[in-house]
């Protein structure tokens, strides 16, 4: 048996059932040794993912489904790299994303950014890494050597001093060093296995921040720059 795709899928499920299966864009299908000179001679068109030698690679494939497709990075400033399948790990390169800082007076300054857009369904985060800079002060008037925390959430931060529920329920609030000219080194890892709830409507993933209180410190606007990696699965969507 060979496996065959269309040339303009990235990562389509398997679709058994012998020569009676119809080929879609939707679908990739086994095909025997009978067909598959049919499909070899339109390259353009169908995509030889594996031949009879690679048992184990279209057993992987079969693996995959249309629900376990990647979901979909937030933000002009943000791209996205991904490996779509059972497991997936989506890494996203922020440039600059901006993040909005409100002042709770006398407690701390926090803020949040939307990054990505889970697909529907429960999802099971595996494991999280961020891993950049954080430049507050664009606007507003922030001491040069802030500090505070972070956490990935899905919900955008609200008011306190630290990053709690969903403002950190995919990965815990991790502490920020100390900036320097404004500008602190973010290097935050997870420390749990996260499972989200979203088969009624699909869970968000925020990049959250919270400042440390200060006289001196204000509401204004700060960016992120970096990269936040994402090892997550979708266990399935409810009916």
């Amino acid at each position: 048996m060979y496996l065959v795709k269309a040339a303009s899928q990235a990562f389509m499920p398997v679709v058994p059932g012998g020569d009676d299966v119809e080929f879609s864009a939707n679908t990739c299908r086994l095909v025997d040794d009978a067909l598959i000179a049919k499909y070899q001679a339109h390259p353009t068109v169908f995509t030889v993912l594996a031949g009879p030698d690679d048992s184990d690679a279209i057993a992987a494939a079969a693996g995959q489904t249309a629900g376990d497709a990647a979901g979909t990075k937030n933000g002009a400033t943000v791209t996205a790299s991904e490996s779509a399948g059972v497991i997936n790990k989506t890494v996203l390169t922020c440039a600059a994303t901006p993040i909005s800082i409100a002042d709770d007076a006398g407690v701390a300054q926090y803020g949040g950014v939307k990054i990505y857009d889970f697909p529907e369904g429960l999802i099971t985060v595996l494991g999280a890494v961020i891993d950049g800079a954080v430049t507050l002060g664009t606007t507003g008037t922030i001491t040069n050597t802030w500090a505070g925390g972070i956490a990935l959430g899905t919900a955008t931060a609200t008011t306190g001093n630290t990053l709690t529920g969903t403002e950190a329920d995919i990965m815990a609030e991790n502490n920020v060093a100390a900036a320097t000219s404004k500008v602190a080194a973010c290097d935050a890892v997870s420390t749990a296995v996260a499972v989200l709830n979203g088969t009624a409507a699909a869970k968000a993933c925020y990049l959250n921040l919270v400042v440390d209180d200060d006289a001196s410190h204000t509401a204004g606007t700060g960016s992120f720059t970096g990269t936040v990696t994402l090892l997550w699965a979708k266990v399935a969507d409810a009916a």
